[in-house]
């Protein structure tokens, strides 16, 4: 028997077993010659394509072609199975069990929709699991324990109740996740462009794609260094600006200071408190700094 669980979150959907993660995907789809086509290959051309392309149909998931937000002709929950579909072809084979983990913020017609997905893609689904409880499988005793995990275009924390077993109490969110961050981000070092070599990516769209695709990479190794140089191409001219760690990170304040407040906001008083985070945010440079303010959070 070999069994895999399947991460759903359109920031990347994870499959991993028992050795670790096999491949993570971008919730990404795009409509390429008539068909449509999913993950990273859509998310590398999404801003070349904007209205062909769309990475809302996980969140909207059993909404109807206008819940995408593009000019795909197709409901999200059809895009959704394009891309669960192309997903298990990639890692199914031999596969018996798998369990789905999904996010808090799903309804419970969403997951209907998921499970019927699913099953037309003879996925042998044997469980759902809420994410928040997957990750909490360390008991804190008389600590409140919290889970913060992003998607896409939503921001939440889970109230982890501990009798004996995880349970979520609790789930609160933000309506900003790490699609406008990186929106935020992109335009702070679009800028740092046009004032130092009069040139803006955003005005040519290959050079659009060019930074958000390299943005990934600038943003671990602003976790590191203090200053980098970056760099994009655009019409066989290369263009190279110094970015400061703090001068780029400063326009990200905002969002993570959004995270603590929601966080603080609802504390339980006299208790000691655990922060859990997901690895999609604990790679943001800072963010873990921001929430270390939080008195007694470990």
């Amino acid at each position: 028997m070999t069994a895999l669980a399947i991460d759903i979150n359109d920031a990347g959907l994870v499959v991993a077993n028992d050795s670790g993660v096999l491949m993570v995907e971008p919730g990404f789809a795009s409509i390429e010659r008539g068909k449509v086509v999913t993950g990273e290959a859509a998310r590398a051309r999404a801003r070349r394509h904007p209205r062909q392309s769309s990475n809302r149909f996980w969140s909207a998931l059993g909404g109807d072609a206008a819940a995408v937000g593009a000019d795909l002709g197709f409901s999200a929950t059809e895009l959704a199975h394009a891309q669960l579909e192309a997903l298990w072809a990639k890692v199914s084979t031999g596969v018996t069990d798998v369990l789905l983990v999904v996010p808090g913020a799903y309804r419970s017609d969403q997951l209907g929709v998921l499970l019927g997905l699913a099953q037309e893609c003879a996925i042998p689904v044997r469980a759902f699991v809420d994410v928040a409880i997957a990750a909490s499988v360390r008991p804190y005793p008389e600590r409140q324990l919290v889970y913060v995990d992003a998607s896409l275009h939503r921001t939440s924390i889970t109230l982890i109740e501990q009798n004996g077993e995880a349970q979520v109490r609790a789930e609160h969110s933000l309506s900003q996740g790490l699609s406008a961050f990186a929106d935020t981000v992109a335009r702070r070092i679009a800028d740092l462009f046009v004032r130092a070599k009069r040139f803006d990516p955003f005005v040519h769209a290959d050079a659009e794609q060019m930074l958000y695709d390299r943005l990934p990479a600038w943003l671990a190794a602003l976790q590191r260094e203090e200053r980098l140089e970056l760099s994009l191409h655009h019409a066989d001219e290369e263009f190279v600006v110094a970015a400061e760690r703090d001068a780029v990170l400063a326009v990200a304040e905002g969002f993570y200071r959004a995270v603590r407040q929601l966080i603080a906001q609802h504390r339980e008083p006299g208790q000691g408190l655990v922060v859990q985070l997901s690895d999609r945010l604990a790679t943001l440079p800072g963010l873990i700094d921001e929430l270390a303010r939080l008195d007694q959070a470990t």
